[in-house]
């Protein structure tokens, strides 16, 4: 599967890892083998463009440590998972786009070759072509149809082919490629000062995410920051500009945008999948959010 298995090219610098690391065992994992046909290696900073394929791979899990935008050359089923979801199948089709979060915990498997164009970005650090994504934070889409993202990815992929000469238009290329991520794929909030330190936000932020098929009372969320539920609420609620509450509401109806756009999945079943307790409350909070029903949602987003 390509889009987290990206990290199996060639070694960037600094925070652009080749190796996973194991949900299991915390600890780095060899990656798979792979035939890289181009990579502009280290020529951009705070980016790359791998042209590769992966050989079939088990079921394996972890995370990336930055962001990935991924092209899909050849048509291939992927099955994918979330931690405490059940699996399921996409297709990916020739054209297609996928995108990975920064240290998004994710299970994959898939049973033929894939080829594919990578995009990796900096998630953070001096040469990050990011926006600042503490208060805007990505969510999972897999197999879409992003005629803009598209492009972006072509355009790199043709200067890549020139031999990565100007750096200037790729970095160029690179922003409008972080923008549009955090544009369409992108939660934002207002800032707020004080509150939780930025770390912790993003700790916390990337824990829910890997945990939204279940449930995440307000007392879970206070354990895993290590204060009291009193205190976390206000600190909370200082730092991101929504309660603890409204962030988890959020971010399901984030995730169930992605399922709803990349998958077939039954209503019921995004319902479940998104940790909500049945389909009436999740159309109920999905309407809410978006002024739509889950149902127009996809059929507008295809």
């Amino acid at each position: 599967m390509g889009i987290f298995a990206a990290e199996v090219c060639m070694r960037l610098e600094s925070d652009l890892s080749r190796k996973r690391i194991s949900m299991a065992t915390g600890e780095l994992e060899t990656p798979l083998a792979a035939r890289v046909a181009l990579s502009t290696g280290n020529a951009w900073k705070g980016m790359r463009l791998d042209l590769v394929t992966l050989p079939p791979a088990d079921e394996r899990d972890g995370w990336l440590p930055h962001h990935a935008v991924v092209f899909h050359v050849e048509r291939v089923d992927i099955e994918t998972a979330w931690p405490g979801e059940r699996s399921r199948v996409v297709k990916a089709v020739p054209g297609s786009v996928s995108v990975i979060p920064a240290r998004f915990a994710y299970r994959m498997r898939w049973d033929e070759p894939c080829e594919m164009v990578v995009v990796r970005l900096a998630a953070s650090g001096p040469d990050s072509l990011m926006p600042d994504l503490s208060h805007a934070l990505l969510r999972m889409v897999m197999c879409t149809s992003d005629q803009l993202l598209r492009d972006l990815v072509l355009a790199l992929l043709d200067e890549a082919r020139e031999g990565a000469a100007d750096a200037a238009y790729a970095a160029a290329l690179g922003s409008a490629i972080a923008a549009h991520l955090v544009r369409r794929y992108g939660t934002r909030v207002p800032p707020h000062k004080g509150g939780l330190p930025g770390r912790r936000v993003q700790a916390l932020a990337e824990y829910v995410d890997a945990h939204l098929g279940g449930p995440l009372p307000l007392e879970q969320l206070a354990e895993r920051a290590r204060m009291s539920v009193r205190h976390f609420a206000r600190a909370f609620k200082e730092s991101m500009g929504l309660t603890p509450h409204e962030f988890v509401r959020l971010r399901r109806i984030e995730r169930a945008k992605a399922l709803l756009e990349s998958t077939d999945l039954p209503v019921r079943a995004v319902a479940a999948a998104c940790g909500f307790a049945s389909q009436s409350r999740f159309s109920s909070a999905f309407h809410k959010l978006t002024k739509s029903t889950p149902g127009r949602y996809r059929a507008t987003a295809r």
